[in-house]
């Protein structure tokens, strides 16, 4: 007995003197000690659970003078084994899960009734094995109460101070004299000293955004949620030359901004087509004037402002007369054309009579307007096909004629027949109205 309580008192000593880090180079002694009391797996499976600040008491003997308890952390942090109603000598050592003997106490006055191990952190959900040893006389018995319990650090050993700033919180360093670990007490961060004003960070320019915000006047941090944009200036272009577009080619304008002396350029795209109100009308004696759209090369309209326009004299008879738009002001130049056409009145077909390989057509005079048909004669059509592929063409050079025979068909086949008016200027040319409704007939044999 005697021997047990000197090994004892060597671990104790050694653990308060060099800390658990020393546990690896205790005496050979002190590892006797701990190798005959490594906790066996049949100790590990019954020794009895402990929770944190739950007093656990036991009556030991002289025949019963050991028992093992076990502590699992639910939180990582530092602990201690508290044995109450003990007498010198009893000791308490603490082994981690892997059997490594990571913590000790003893009782080590004869006027004590309690001790504490020196404290271990311990991580959660880690299984801590408690070995607690009393020394009970021949024939006595003890209750001895267990209890883990939150290890206390001391703050007698002041290491060092790091000062609190703005973001910052500091700390106080110490060296705890029981468990012999190194830990810190926070100190709070004083917090900014935020400006009334804002101070501009980025300034705005023509092309990205600036920005402003409130900032510490202590450490010049800026305030969370204080930042503004503000917004890009813009160019403030100045037209430096211009060349105007015609019929022929695209125009151009370049500018340059007198802030940042940046250059872009705009196109005017060229006139390119007119279109009238209507291209063809019938002869009615009324001349005509067809409304004018003038668009250019990329399908926009182009104002009136930019153009004037001017008209072909006469325009009352048959024949193709000239609309020009002439362009000025500042975008455009130069001058486009197009054309209309009034064509003669139409006929209209009366009958279609079959014939031997052949047939007669009837058809309508054309009335006379304001004094004059406007019209040469007729152009009679026909074919085997309604679209008219092949056609046989009959030209009459009389707007009295009001009928005509056709032969040299083929006997016993379906023709397609149409008519229509013509007038032939001077110089040849041949104007046509529109064409009559078709009439179909078949030939006979």
């Amino acid at each position: 007995m005697k021997h047990k309580r000197i090994l004892a008192l060597l671990l104790t000593a050694a653990l308060a003197l060099q800390g658990t880090s020393a546990l690896a180079a205790m005496p050979t002694g002190v590892s006797a000690v701990k190798s005959r009391t490594t906790i066996s797996s049949n100790s590990a499976q019954t020794a009895e659970a402990l929770s944190l600040n739950v007093q656990k008491a036991y009556t030991f003997t002289d025949s019963d003078s050991e028992r093992y308890y076990k502590f699992t952390p639910s939180t990582t942090g530092y602990y201690e084994v508290k044995v109450e109603n003990a007498v010198c000598d009893d000791f308490a050592w603490v082994y981690d899960s892997t059997g490594t003997l990571v913590d000790a106490g003893n009782c080590s006055s004869s006027f004590a009734t309690a001790f504490t191990t020196n404290g271990i952190k311990m991580t959660a959900g880690q299984t801590y094995f408690i070995y607690v040893r009393a020394f009970v006389d021949s024939g006595a018995s003890r209750p001895v109460y267990t209890t883990v319990v939150k290890h206390t650090h001391t703050t007698d050993d002041l290491l060092g101070t790091q000062e609190a700033d703005c973001i910052e919180a500091g700390y106080k360093e110490y060296h705890c004299s029981k468990c012999m670990d190194t830990y810190q007490i926070a100190i709070p961060k004083k917090g900014h000293s935020w400006k009334s004003t804002y101070t501009v960070d980025k300034k705005a320019t023509c092309t990205q955004a600036g920005q402003k915000s409130i900032h510490c006047s202590v450490c010049n941090a800026v305030k969370s949620g204080s930042s503004v944009t503000i917004p890009a200036l813009g160019h403030s272009y100045k037209e430096s030359y211009r060349i105007q577009a015609d019929q022929n080619a695209k125009g151009r304008i370049s500018y340059m901004c007198d802030r940042c002396y940046a250059e872009k350029t705009t196109t005017i795209p060229r006139p390119k087509k007119i279109t009238l109100s209507k291209t063809t009308y019938v002869y009615d004696g009324i001349a005509k004037k067809p409304t004018v759209k003038v668009t250019d090369a990329a399908g926009k309209t182009i104002s009136a402002s930019n153009y004037t326009v001017s008209y072909a004299a006469g325009r009352k008879v048959v024949g193709s007369y000239k609309v020009r738009v002439e362009f000025h002001g500042s975008q455009y130049e130069g001058a486009l054309s197009t054309y209309f056409t009034i064509i003669p009145q139409a006929s209209t077909l009366k009958s279609v009579t079959a014939s031997s390989k052949g047939f007669t057509a009837k058809w309508t005079k054309v009335s006379a307007q304001r004094g004059t048909t406007q019209s040469t004669g007729f152009h009679l059509q026909c074919s085997t096909s309604s679209k008219f592929t092949k056609v046989k063409n009959v030209l009459i050079q009389s707007t009295k004629t009001t009928s005509k025979k056709v032969t040299g068909l083929s006997p016993k086949k379906k023709y397609y027949v149409r008519i229509r008016t013509y007038k032939e200027t001077i110089s040849g040319k041949r104007y046509y109205s529109n064409w009559s409704k078709v009439k179909t007939v078949t030939t006979k044999k």
